[in-house]
Parts: C-alpha cells; sequence; structure tokens
C-alpha cells in the first residue's frame, strides 16, 4: 500500500500539458512530415517561410536537402526544419516560425 502511494504520487508529477507528435515518413521520397497535437495543445507553426525581402537568387533551393523549396516557397509537409536555408540566405529573407 505504501509503495503504490509512492508511485501515485510520482506519477502525478509527470502530466504532460501540452505535446504535439512529429511523424516522419521515411519510406516517400522527399520525406513526410506531419505533426498531431496530443490532449490539449495546439499545434504551433514551426519551421520557416521565406519573406518579401527576397531577392530570389536561388541559394534556398539549392542548398535544400529535401529539395521542398519551389517557386520561393518552403513546402512545409517535406521540410525538415534543419535551418539551412535560413543560415545561407544572403538577405535575411527566410523567417523563423514558432518558438
Amino acid at each position: 500500500m505504501f509503495i503504490l502511494m509512492i508511485a501515485d504520487m510520482y506519477l502525478k508529477l509527470f502530466v504532460l500539458i501540452m505535446v504535439k507528435l512529429n511523424f516522419f515518413d521515411l519510406g516517400k521520397e522527399p520525406i513526410v512530415r506531419e505533426v498531431f497535437p496530443l490532449g490539449n495543445s495546439e499545434v504551433i507553426k514551426n519551421g520557416y517561410e521565406i519573406t518579401d525581402k527576397c531577392i530570389k537568387c536561388k541559394k534556398c533551393e539549392k542548398i535544400c536537402p529535401q529539395k521542398c523549396i519551389n517557386d520561393f516557397k518552403i513546402n512545409q509537409t517535406h521540410c525538415l526544419h534543419c535551418g539551412l536555408c535560413y543560415e545561407k540566405c544572403p538577405v535575411n529573407a527566410i523567417r523563423k516560425l514558432g518558438n
């Protein structure tokens, strides 16, 4: 009885409040990323987007390992959020979304 009460006390300390599950389908080319909220959590947009500061140099398209940047738009379904486009943009036209 004492052991169960201690276990119950410790379990209550680890309540998940906001959780999101990232699923990567590695069987598809390019890799597909899906986000699922668990419990009461909401899906917060993460990743990157190309802003109107873009000079259309295509450096982001060339460096993207997923090849998910086309016509200066990032396909969020395939984006792995690696940040290479963000780091290599010469005019800081790529903005990080979310936290």
